[in-house]
């Protein structure tokens, strides 16, 4: 099986996978809420409106950044691994 291409250094395609998808979650949760940046950050102090309009974007914000916003926004995230 050849391995999927993703144009990140030092990135896996799975990384990048995750992360897009739990920035979709949290931004279609967001715009559900209708919460603003500075109501996120109440939570989480380092959530930013830039932050956000990556997200509106299609950038990624890494993995810890995007947990903030779940959990801020009151989603959780399970994981799990398959063989």
């Amino acid at each position: 099986m050849a391995a999927r291409y993703i144009p990140q250094k030092f990135k896996c395609a799975t990384a990048h996978e995750i992360e897009q998808a739990l920035g979709t979650a949290a931004l279609a949760r967001i715009k559900q809420l209708g919460l603003q940046a500075q109501e996120i950050a109440e939570t989480y102090p380092t959530i930013r409106l830039g932050h956000l309009r990556k997200l509106e974007n299609g950038e990624q914000l890494g993995f810890r950044m995007t947990a903030a916003l779940l959990e801020a926004t009151g989603l959780q995230v399970e994981f799990a691994v398959t063989a």
